[in-house]
C-alpha cells in the first residue's frame, strides 16, 4: 500500500513538473522568424524544456521583442566559417563540421522534427565509404539509452557484423558513437544585441566515450552529437 502511495505521489509531482515546465515556455508565433522559417512545434518544445530543467535558460530568456534566427547549415556560412574551428575544453577541442551524407539520412531516418528524442547508432568507418557499417538505431537520452555495458555489447556486436561480412580489423579506421541532439540554434536579436544558443557536446558525452575506448584500443573513437541545424561537434578519442 505504502508503494502505491509513492507511486502515486511521484506521477502528481511529474506531471505538476512538466506543467510548470511547459507554461514557462513562450509560443513560438510570439516572435519574428527571419531568414527562413520557425522550428516545428515539437522541436521547439523540446528546446526550451532541456534548456529549463538543465538552468541554461528561463522564460525571461529571450525577450518576446526579440528577432530569432532558427540557424541552418547555410546560415552558418554567414556566420563563420566552419572549417577547423574548435571549441577549446578541459581535456582537449571539440571539432565543428557540416552534417553530410550520413548525417542527414540519420536525421531523416528518426524523423527528428516530429520526434524530437535522442537516439544514437555505432558506425564502422572504413577504408571504403560503402563499406562502412551502421548498428541499430536506439532511441533515448545517450546517458539513459543504454547502460555503458550495452553499449560496449552492441560496438562489440557491430564489429562481429562488419567481420562476418568479411571486413577484416585492419579495414576498420574509425569507431563512431553518434547521438542526435534534439534541439535548436539560435540568434536572438533584441536590440542590436546578439544571443547565441548552441548545443555542443556535454561532460557527460565525452565522458562515456573516454569509459568505452578501451574497448576499441585498436582504433580511434569518436564521440559525435548531430544537430538538426546542419552541424555536428565530435571529439575524438585516440
Amino acid at each position: 500500500m505504502m508503494n502505491f502511495w509513492i507511486k502515486n505521489l511521484t506521477n502528481t509531482f511529474n506531471f505538476k513538473l512538466k506543467y510548470h515546465l511547459f507554461n514557462q515556455i513562450p509560443r513560438v508565433d510570439d516572435f519574428k522568424w527571419i531568414l527562413g522559417p520557425p522550428p516545428s512545434f515539437k522541436l521547439w518544445v523540446r528546446f526550451w524544456s532541456q534548456n529549463i530543467k538543465r538552468g541554461h535558460l528561463d522564460y525571461k530568456s529571450i525577450s518576446k521583442n526579440s528577432t530569432l534566427i532558427n540557424l541552418n547549415q547555410l546560415l552558418y556560412n554567414d556566420i563563420t566559417t566552419l572549417k577547423d574551428r574548435v571549441l577549446t575544453e578541459d581535456s582537449g577541442a571539440i571539432k565543428i563540421r557540416y552534417n553530410r551524407e550520413y548525417e542527414n539520412e540519420f536525421l531523416k531516418e528518426t524523423n527528428i522534427e516530429q520526434n524530437p528524442i535522442e537516439s544514437m547508432q555505432i558506425r564502422l568507418v572504413t577504408e571504403i565509404e560503402a563499406q562502412n557499417v551502421c548498428s541499430k538505431i536506439i532511441y533515448g537520452d545517450l546517458s539513459a539509452v543504454s547502460s555503458l555495458k550495452e553499449i560496449f555489447k552492441l560496438i562489440q556486436k557491430t564489429i562481429a557484423t562488419a567481420r562476418s561480412h568479411g571486413l577484416s580489423m585492419n579495414s576498420i579506421k574509425m569507431v563512431e558513437i553518434n547521438h542526435i541532439h534534439p534541439t535548436l540554434e539560435l540568434i536572438a536579436m533584441d536590440d542590436y544585441k546578439f544571443k547565441y544558443i548552441f548545443s555542443s557536446l556535454s561532460k557527460r558525452d565525452i565522458e562515456v566515450a573516454q569509459i568505452l575506448k578501451s574497448s576499441v584500443e585498436r582504433h580511434p573513437l569518436l564521440i559525435k552529437a548531430i544537430i538538426p541545424s546542419g552541424i555536428n561537434y565530435n571529439y575524438v578519442f585516440r
